[in-house]
């Protein structure tokens, strides 16, 4: 007679699923879904999220191709166009820095690389937000030659604007830009009006310049100073500059369209 199969005490026979599989699997199954429902699933789970958009040119026209222009200025800048080029001329006054400025749309937490080419004597370039300090940026040079100047730009969490801007030094001589962009996260904008060669808009003078972007500049008028003082002759006390950039934009400017 065989003896009956005896069992260890508290160690009951394994029990099975419905499916077959043993309970701890099916458990296992749980916790393997909760912690993908919960983020916990390893470096996919970890990215943030991006905006979706292309990468565009915010700036609408950063060229100055536009008429009527897009940009506003001072009484001290002009647009000028002549052999199929344009850019802005700025001549500072004692008072008056000959600034020009446009609102841009931005996303939010999103990184934007500015840009700009320009020649003279002080020019600055930047943005200005109200959101992080990295909204807030600035570059400047002081060449006579075209050169470029770049700066990065950071968005804050709330922030859906920003306003981008150029300009010279009080009581300098003229400037010149013909470049300004903000490059990152935004929504394609069609091209600017681009007037003819034949069309200059009003400036600071209407006459043709005698010289285009990249030649010698036209004879300057001499820095005036600031009267009774010396304020507006000196930088700004603690401001840090950050240096140029002195790769310069050689990209051609945009022509008129043919039969206009």
């Amino acid at each position: 007679m065989r003896a009956p199969l005896s069992r260890h005490p508290g160690r009951p026979g394994h029990r099975h699923a419905p499916d077959g599989r043993p309970p701890w699997a099916a458990f296992g199954s749980f916790v393997l879904a909760a912690a993908a429902t919960l983020g916990l699933g390893g470096p996919a789970a970890a990215e943030l999220p991006t905006t979706g958009l292309p990468t565009v040119d915010v700036v609408p026209d950063s060229r100055f191709a536009a008429f009527p222009p897009v940009w506003n200025c001072s009484s001290h800048s002009g647009f000028v166009s002549w052999q199929d080029q344009h850019w802005v001329d700025g001549r500072p006054t004692a008072d008056d820095f000959a600034e020009c400025t446009v609102q841009v749309a931005v996303q939010p937490n999103s990184t934007y690389a500015l840009s700009a080419s320009v020649r003279g004597p002080y020019v600055f370039v930047g943005t200005r937000g109200t959101d992080t300090g990295g909204e807030t940026v600035m570059a400047w040079s002081n060449d006579p030659e075209w050169n470029g100047l770049t700066a990065e730009v950071s968005t804050g969490p709330h922030t859906t604007s920003l306003t981008v801007y150029f300009h010279g030094w009080y009581g300098q001589e003229w400037y010149e830009v013909r470049q300004v962009s903000l490059v990152g996260p935004g929504h394609p904008r069609s091209s600017p009006a681009t007037p003819c060669a034949s069309q200059s808009s009003a400036g600071p003078s209407s006459a043709a310049p005698a010289s285009t972007p990249g030649t010698a500049r036209p004879p300057q008028p001499a820095a005036t100073p600031s009267p009774g003082s010396t304020e507006n002759d000196t930088w700004p006390p603690n401001t840090a500059w950050p240096s140029p950039d002195p790769s310069p934009d050689t990209s051609p400017p945009r022509s008129c369209p043919a039969g206009s």
